[in-house]
């Protein structure tokens, strides 16, 4: 297997990178590396998940970027806007030898409280 002397840090970073550009995800990601998404509760291959954004056209601008090294990989967040509607994302990487090899995303709509039975933001 091939090894990367890169720090979770370091690969995080560049994750939050290639947000600007999905091709970039390659060099990132282990062979088999796998991807699943809360809207479909599916494991896909990371080859096909970037075939997916390319078929609808890319990835929303994001911002308020970041993110947290954990133990066995790292998380990062961001926020964005998709179709007019605005979202908020929590992927949680898993790494090996210096490659991402399963990626989870979280994607979260942006509620107005009224909706949820809720009228305060305190």
């Amino acid at each position: 297997m091939t090894t990367s002397t890169r720090t979770n840090a370091e690969l995080a970073q560049a994750w939050l990178d290639a947000l600007d550009n999905v091709d970039n995800f390659a060099p990132l990601c282990a062979p088999g590396a796998q991807v699943w998404h809360s809207n479909d509760n599916i494991w896909i291959s990371f080859e096909k998940a970037i075939e997916n954004v390319h078929t609808v056209g890319g990835l929303p601008t994001m911002t308020n970027r970041r993110f947290t090294v954990t133990d066995d990989g790292f998380l990062v967040q961001f926020s964005g806007e998709l179709n007019g509607q605005k979202i908020h994302n929590t992927i949680i990487v898993r790494t090996e030898n210096g490659f991402a090899t399963h990626a989870e995303e979280y994607i979260g709509l942006e509620l107005d409280p009224a909706v949820l039975g809720t009228v305060s933001n305190a």
